[in-house]
C-alpha cells in the first residue's frame, strides 16, 4: 500500500479506475477529482472498528477554489467531480462550517459533479450555509450523465439538499434515495430542467422557506417519500411543487 498526506496528492496519483481508502482524520482540503476512481472512507477489520470517521473540512481561512458551471452559475466546493465517471464517493463526512464566502460570490457545495457521472452512498454532509446559497450535493449536465445519491444524511444547510440541473433534454438522470435531508433553508430537493431519474424513499424533515421537493420542468418519478412541513422560518409552504415537465408523484406522504 502507497500512503499519501492529503486526499488530493493520492487523487493525482492514481491510475483510473482505482480506489482510494481514507484513513480515519480530518481533511482540511477542497478535491478536485477528474478521472473515474472510488474514494471510499478505509474499513478495519469487525474487532478493531471504531467511531472514528472521514471528515473533509473547510481549509483554515476559508473556501478559495471555485468553478463557473453555465447552468448554475459559480460553486464552492469540497468535492468536485468535473468531465468524468463514473466517480464514487462511499461513508464521507463533510463540514460547511468556515467557508467564509462573501455574500454574492457564488454557492457553497460539498459535492459537485459538473458534466460527470457517479454514486455517492452512506455520506453525511452539514453545515452548508453561504447566505442562502449552502448546498449539499449539486449535479449540473448538459452532456449524458447519471448521478445517484442514496443512504446519505444532509442537515441543517442554507440552501438545498440534492439539487439536479440541466439545460438540455435528456441528459442528466438524477436518482436520489433512502436519504434523510434535515434543517434545511431552503428546498429539500430541487431538480431543474428536463432532469431524469427517480426520488424514492427519502425523508425530508423541515424544508425552511421553501418546498420540500421542487420539480421545475422535470420528467421524473417521485414516490414512497415522506415529507414533514418545515416549521424553521415560518409556516409550511408546499410539501411537492410541480411546475411543468412530466414528472409522476404517487405514494407519498406528506
Amino acid at each position: 500500500l502507497v500512503g499519501y498526506q492529503t486526499i488530493q496528492a493520492a487523487v493525482n496519483a492514481v491510475p483510473s479506475g482505482s480506489t482510494i481508502e481514507v484513513c480515519p482524520g480530518i481533511y482540511p482540503e477542497q478535491v478536485v477529482i477528474s478521472k473515474p476512481l472510488t474514494l471510499t472512507a478505509f474499513t478495519v477489520a469487525a474487532s478493531e472498528a471504531s467511531n472514528a470517521e472521514v471528515l473533509i473540512q473547510i481549509p483554515a481561512g476559508g473556501a478559495t477554489a471555485a468553478v463557473y458551471d453555465p447552468i448554475i452559475g459559480h460553486i464552492f466546493f469540497q468535492i468536485l467531480v468535473s468531465s468524468t465517471g463514473p466517480v464514487n464517493i462511499t461513508d464521507i463526512a463533510f463540514d460547511g462550517t468556515g467557508n467564509n464566502i462573501p455574500d454574492g460570490w457564488g454557492d457553497l457545495a460539498a459535492i459537485f459533479y459538473e458534466e460527470s457521472s457517479g454514486t455517492v452512498d452512506g455520506v453525511s454532509v452539514a453545515n452548508e450555509v453561504d447566505y442562502g446559497g449552502g448546498m449539499g450535493i449539486i449535479a449540473a449536465a448538459n452532456t449524458v450523465q447519471k448521478v445517484t445519491v442514496e443512504n446519505s444524511d444532509f442537515r441543517s444547510f442554507d440552501g438545498l439538499g440534492i439539487w439536479g440541473a440541466t439545460d438540455t433534454s435528456s441528459s442528466l438522470t438524477l436518482n436520489v434515495k433512502s436519504n434523510t435531508i434535515s434543517d434545511s433553508g431552503n428546498d429539500g430537493v430541487y431538480l431543474l430542467g428536463s432532469v431524469l431519474g427517480t426520488i424514492q424513499s427519502n425523508l425530508v424533515n423541515g424544508s425552511g422557506n421553501g418546498v420540500g421537493m421542487l420539480l421545475d420542468g422535470s420528467a421524473a418519478t417521485i414516490t414512497a417519500n415522506t415529507i414533514i412541513a418545515g416549521t424553521i422560518d415560518g409556516p409550511p409552504n408546499s410539501g411537492i411543487e410541480v411546475n411543468g415537465g412530466s414528472n409522476i408523484v404517487k405514494g407519498n406522504r406528506i
